[in-house]
């Protein structure tokens, strides 16, 4: 089977001869073009090169491109600060105070204003060209509380998060407005699926009762909005969820991403039965730093917990792949991970 056939149809409840692998690799993909990660994001054509390159090498079962929110911001008027082994960093935000929305104008969030989404869009081209289209791309992009809090500043937002909710709620909802719309510009094509991240909405800043009002409405309201669209849709929140585990189901997604700090175990008991868990072995403990013997460890621990989880399971690293990480751990990783994903 294809691997655009095995996600697609897994996503969608359908059976299939094994459960997927995946990676989240952009970050890794250019160490091993032997190009810094900011190199290998300068043009569609060395983005498509690093991820194709990639894919080759250990075929596991879809690609991801990464939007993230920077491609809202920056267009939006942030500035970057730039790394040779991790995506760039914000230095400055597009807003000073929360009605500044009303001048922005939403024409910059096109292609055509929009350098990183052009690009983006430009690459999936090269990579829909040399496979034929016959292979499953995830676009990431960042979640509305995340990207709420990166056209502000995160101490900012989380201070009016307190002091002035009904302007966070006007923020978040101009954040959901926004992701819209590039939802817009991918969901067009019939091999993409979604995934969001949403770093921000961490257990470990913000309480459950925080995420309830204000994160998770607003990211029901885009999963919802995908749903219309026919596409399916993931959620990655970094740290430890395992108290927000039913509020991040309630958002309507397909597939929960899972951080290696949330017991596989425990979110299978917990909301295994309303949508596909994926996760979560440790990128750096184990992928980056471990041996063989860890990393077998590691993978049969995840099938072990969440192998037969009602509703499927999908093996991947608990976050990014770092860029320091050994390529012969990864092609260990996936073999055996492929093997034990035959065997459940």
């Amino acid at each position: 089977m294809l691997s655009f056939n095995r996600i697609d149809s897994y996503m969608n409840g359908q059976k299939v001869e094994r459960k997927p692998v995946v990676l989240f690799e952009n970050i890794f993909a250019a160490k091993l073009m032997g190009l810094s990660y900011a190199e290998s994001e300068k043009t569609a054509e060395l983005i498509s090169q690093k991820i194709i390159n990639c894919y080759k090498q250990y075929d596991v079962d879809d690609v991801s491109l990464s939007f993230g929110t920077k491609g809202i911001t920056v267009p939006l008027g942030a500035k970057l600060n730039t790394h040779s082994k991790l995506p760039e960093s914000l230095r400055t935000y597009p807003l000073k105070e929360v009605h500044e929305i009303e001048y922005i104008d939403l024409a910059n969030i096109r292609p055509s204003k929009n350098p990183r989404l052009q690009k983006l869009l430009d690459a999936y081209s090269l990579i829909n060209q040399h496979f034929n289209q016959l292979i499953s791309v995830r676009i990431c992009i960042g979640a509305p509380f995340s990207l709420a809090s990166n056209l502000i500043g995160p101490e900012k937002f989380l201070r009016l998060l307190r002091t002035e909710p009904k302007a966070s709620q006007g923020l978040l909802s101009f954040a959901s407005k926004v992701i819209k719309l590039v939802i817009d510009e991918w969901s067009v094509f019939a091999n993409v699926h979604f995934h969001f991240s949403d770093p921000f909405a961490s257990g470990d800043l913000i309480s459950p009762r925080t995420y309830e009002q204000f994160a998770l409405p607003y990211t029901e309201e885009v999963v919802k909005y995908l749903k219309e669209k026919k596409k399916n849709s993931s959620l990655h929140i970094c740290g430890n969820t395992s108290r927000i585990l039913s509020l991040m189901a309630d958002t309507g997604i397909d597939c929960l991403s899972l951080d290696q700090k949330v017991d596989l175990e425990q979110a299978k008991k917990e909301v295994g039965h309303r949508l596909i868990l994926l996760g979560n072995v440790d990128p750096v403990a184990v992928l980056q730093n471990g041996n063989k013997k860890e990393i077998y460890q590691a993978v049969k621990a995840c099938f072990e917990s969440a192998g037969e989880s009602p509703k499927g399971f999908i093996i991947a690293p608990g976050c990014d792949l770092t860029y320091d990480t050994p390529a012969e751990n990864i092609q260990y990783f996936v073999e055996v991970a492929k093997k034990f994903a035959l065997n459940i």
